[in-house]
């Protein structure tokens, strides 16, 4: 009787922590993946507007399997600095990038010489992706246009790509083996003297 209660014990211990670990830890999307989009926008030294939707150019790790597509996602800016949101729902997978404010603008005007102007936006905040938790992300947007009869009000095109940089492993592993040092004590502890 004694053993059947040390044994329910020593599988109360490793059964604890492996499921208070798997539903605190879920999965972050994989180091190296990447989202590149691409699309229209006009643009000025104080605000940017996104008129119609972006279009998925590319993806790599675990974006890989939406694929590209025309006209699928939205780009907002209500304010500047600069909140990003891109969304689409395609074969099961709902995408979702927020970009909190405080990014980074690099602002070119045009000169004399040149009639370009570049705007370069660089932001980081979290990445999210159905089936994984949110996870940092970098996002940076780069676009150019010439100088019109009203200003910046021509739509130029802009690339995009959102960067999911390295990750540590999830906390679910540290559990793991303090149940397995636990399971350990315990043999040892019932080891005839």
């Amino acid at each position: 009787m004694q053993a059947k209660s040390r044994l329910l014990m020593v599988a109360a211990l490793v059964a604890g922590p492996l499921l208070w670990g798997g539903h605190a830890h879920a999965v972050p999307i994989p180091p190296g993946s990447t989202l590149s989009l691409s699309g229209g926008d006009v643009f000025s030294a104080h605000s940017i507007f996104f008129p119609g939707p972006a279009n998925f150019v590319a993806a790599t790790g675990a974006f890989t399997e939406i694929g590209p597509c025309q006209g699928c996602a939205t780009l907002s800016s209500p304010r500047f600095p600069l909140v990003f949101y891109t969304s689409e729902i395609r074969s099961g997978f709902v995408i979702s990038s927020l970009f909190p404010v405080g990014a980074t603008f690099t602002f070119t005007p045009p000169t004399s010489t040149s009639p370009f102007a570049t705007l370069i936006i660089t932001e980081t905040g979290e990445a999210t992706l159905t089936g994984f938790d949110p996870t940092p992300a970098s996002f940076i947007l780069t676009t150019q246009g010439t100088l019109g009869p009203l200003g910046f009000s021509e739509v130029v095109p802009f690339s995009a790509i959102t960067v999911v940089p390295g990750v540590p492993e999830p906390a679910s592993l540290t559990l793991f083996g303090t149940a397995l040092l636990a399971l350990g004590w315990f043999g040892w502890r019932r080891k005839p003297m």
